[in-house]
């Protein structure tokens, strides 16, 4: 059976093993760099203000610093499948369908490529079909997570009976490059690897639906084109950050948001949230704006899979707080990210009552009220 609307999964999250200490890689940044005094104060202002407590990697700092654009690439192919391999493995147990059940798998990262992508590597590791229809969403940076929810809504709506494996994985800590260039040392405060994947389909599946998903809205801030850059090197990717995004991040949320939706945030970073705050699209103390700071806070920013991150914890926070019961999306909201243009994306995740289908044939339990 069908529905009108694809329908979104909980989604599964994965990070590294090797966590550490914020402080402590600061500490350890500023040593293997070399930096002045005064790059010592600015990284430690910037670690101050960060809102971030740990961060995972897939490899040491040490080993990455002085890699080649191509020994990192070489170390994306061989650490990114197994990390999106456990994100995935959640997200088909949430969605109660196997491997074998996928005919759609998109891969979205911004931080490492090759051909034949992970995607191959993915499918073929997880036992899935040879007839999977495969796609990549390249370089799209902290939105590319809303970019891959929307290409696979389109999809299943496509193809009713599809069932599409959405996957992020990013390593950012693979492009921490050795300059003391003080973009760079926000950059290299700021990111963190994970991976988190979904699987959106308009046929109902065993698993609970958390979300109907809609079209949502995109917007490109006029004059900001060189806010936020992310460009290939000789060592590694180099991101740009410019001090005005935070601002331009709020004059467009004022006008953006509206009033139909609540805001399911992407925390690209602490002022990324108090602008969002400002703005009045999320309110600080409450999940809307909490839940993305605990994400940032924990984990740091993982880019297109952050945002999945913050889905997935709202869901889990919910079923505890129900005794285990489904997740039900209180009211519509625009799971929204900022990128590069800049860019500001979004998809509208509506309020559904489709059961599951272990509901539907589940017997009928009378409680008694007075008990």
């Amino acid at each position: 059976m069908s529905v009108a609307r694809p329908l979104l999964h909980a989604p599964g999250v994965a990070t590294p093993a090797l966590v550490r200490a914020q402080t402590d890689i600061a500490a350890e940044q500023a040593e293997r760099l070399g930096l002045s005094s005064t790059a010592q104060q600015f990284l430690g202002r910037v670690v101050a203000g960060s809102g971030i407590e740990h961060r995972a990697a897939v490899v040491p700092l040490a080993d990455v610093l002085h890699m080649s654009t191509a020994e990192r690439m070489h170390a994306f192919h061989l650490h990114a499948p197994p990390l999106a391999e456990r994100a995935a493995r959640q997200a088909l147990v949430n969605a109660g369908i196997s491997a074998q059940d996928i005919t759609d798998l998109i891969i979205v990262t911004c931080t490492g490529f090759r051909s034949p992508g992970i995607g191959l590597a993915l499918a073929a590791s997880m036992g899935m079909r040879d007839s999977v229809r495969h796609m990549q969403v390249g370089f799209m940076g902290c939105f590319g997570g809303v970019t891959g929810l929307r290409a696979a809504a389109g999809l299943a709506c496509a193809d009713p009976e599809a069932r599409v494996l959405l996957v992020c994985v990013e390593l950012c800590s693979l492009h921490f490059r050795p300059d003391a260039d003080p973009q760079n040392l926000v950059a290299i405060t700021l990111f963190a690897d994970g991976a988190a994947a979904a699987v959106i389909s308009c046929a109902q599946l065993p698993g609970a639906a958390m979300a109907a998903i809609g079209a949502g809205r995109s917007r490109v801030i006029p004059g900001t084109e060189d806010h936020m850059t992310w460009t290939v090197t000789d060592s590694g990717f180099a991101m740009t950050l410019a001090r005005e995004v935070p601002d331009a991040v709020e004059q467009a949320m004022r006008e953006f948001a509206g009033a139909d939706a609540a805001v399911i945030l992407h925390p690209g970073g602490a002022g990324i949230i108090d602008a969002c705050v400002r703005a009045g699209v999320v309110r600080a103390g409450e999940p809307s704006a909490e839940v993305p700071r605990a994400i940032l806070r924990e984990h740091g920013n993982m880019s297109s899979g952050t945002v999945l991150f913050v889905l997935e914890r709202m869901w889990q926070s919910e079923r505890a707080a129900n005794g285990g019961a489904p997740y039900a999306l209180p009211q519509p909201a625009l799971v929204t990210a900022f990128g590069p243009g800049l860019t500001v994306d979004s998809v509208m995740l509506l309020q559904t009552n489709v059961p599951s289908a272990a509901e539907r044939h589940a017997p009928t339990t009378l409680i008694n009220a007075s008990a």
